[in-house]
């Protein structure tokens, strides 16, 4: 396992053109492969929510929020990191892509 590289998952997300809601995410799994750098991501798209316009825009951003918990008296940070979403694919319901990181690592 430790030829693996990084692997995050989560259940909330969302993929986001500007301003703009593309679609909600509920469940994924973002990847990085340790001998090519790249990152990936496979998602579950909440039903009814994706917009086939937006999808298609660029730039296209995968938002994954995250808490930082209570510590030491000070309250939770609420955080997101980012990626720029290249090559999305949707099949089922299911999203696949190739990412680019943006912030938060």
């Amino acid at each position: 396992m430790a030829d693996q590289g990084a692997r995050l998952t989560g259940v909330v997300g969302k993929l986001s053109w500007g301003y703009y809601d593309a679609a909600r995410i509920e469940g994924y799994t973002v990847v990085r492969d340790k001998r090519t750098q790249r990152w990936s991501l496979r998602a579950k798209i909440v039903p009814g929510t994706a917009d086939p316009f937006k999808m298609r825009q660029t730039p296209l951003r995968f938002i994954a929020p995250y808490v930082i918990p209570a510590k030491n008296g000070k309250p939770p940070e609420k955080r997101q990191w980012e990626w720029l979403v290249e090559g999305a694919d949707i099949a089922g319901g299911v999203l696949t892509a190739r990412l680019e990181p943006l912030g938060t690592f």
